[in-house]
């Protein structure tokens, strides 16, 4: 018990001192930021945790654009030019129009392998202009390195999810560059019925421009129909 006294009797005596105050003074603040610090870094993970959910794990599924068994339609619209693809695909072979200003000219393609009709089956080069967005499994590896933005309900049951990417992130995946560009992001929509993706808009100006700053739009919208109907397609004679 005396013992004690003594300390207690000791006690105000440090306090008085100025130098253990200020000791006491920083590491009070030093503490206080440390748990503020601590607390706004735990909130900035989980909402980048959660981003990130949104963004690499959608709501929805790309199984029946896979199995390739569908009628597609393609609008691409470069500047003030749209060019217009619709036809039907079974696997790796597909049947299409081109239809170009006032002009419409058929073409069947197996894998790689594209034929023109002029009027005569000939083989050709492929007439897809950037054909690197008109793969679904490309965009959905795409959507996996976007940001999510919203989410949009219609009252016929379909939904729409919208993403945005960088250029600079496009660049490094699609064209293997790497730039550090202040840069405007570009825009992808999905439009999925039922759980399934029937629809995919790109607004890719920002991508185009950097290709050549001339260029003043870019546009692709793709859609999906007639899933699984589309019958075995045979190379024209």
């Amino acid at each position: 018990m005396k013992k004690g006294s003594k300390i207690n009797e000791h006690m105000p005596e440090a306090l008085q001192n100025p130098r253990v105050r200020g000791l006491l003074f920083f590491g009070f603040y030093a503490l206080f930021f440390l748990v503020i610090f601590l607390m706004f870094g735990n909130e900035n993970q989980e909402s980048k945790s959660n981003s990130n959910n949104l963004s690499s794990d959608p709501s929805y599924q790309i199984s029946k654009i896979n199995e390739a068994n569908y009628h597609f339609r393609y609008e691409i619209t470069e500047n003030d030019q749209t060019t217009i693809f619709e036809g039907d695909k079974n696997q790796n072979k597909e049947r299409f129009q081109m239809m170009k200003e006032d002009t419409v000219t058929n073409y069947f393609r197996d894998d790689d392998i594209f034929l023109i009709e002029q009027p005569t089956w000939q083989l050709t080069t492929s007439p897809y202009p950037y054909s690197k967005f008109l793969d679904a499994k490309e965009i959905y590896r795409l959507i996996k390195n976007s940001t999510f933005e919203s989410k949009t309900e219609y009252s016929e049951g379909m939904n729409s999810y919208q993403y945005v990417i960088s250029t600079t992130t496009l660049l490094s995946l699609l064209d293997d560059i790497d730039t550090d560009l202040m840069d405007e992001v570009n825009r992808i929509t999905i439009y999925v019925q039922e759980n399934e993706v029937n629809k995919i808009e790109l607004e890719l100006t920002p991508y185009l421009k950097y290709q050549d700053p001339n260029n003043q739009r870019l546009t692709i919208s793709m859609e999906y129909t007639l899933f699984g109907s589309i019958e075995e397609l045979n190379a024209p004679n």
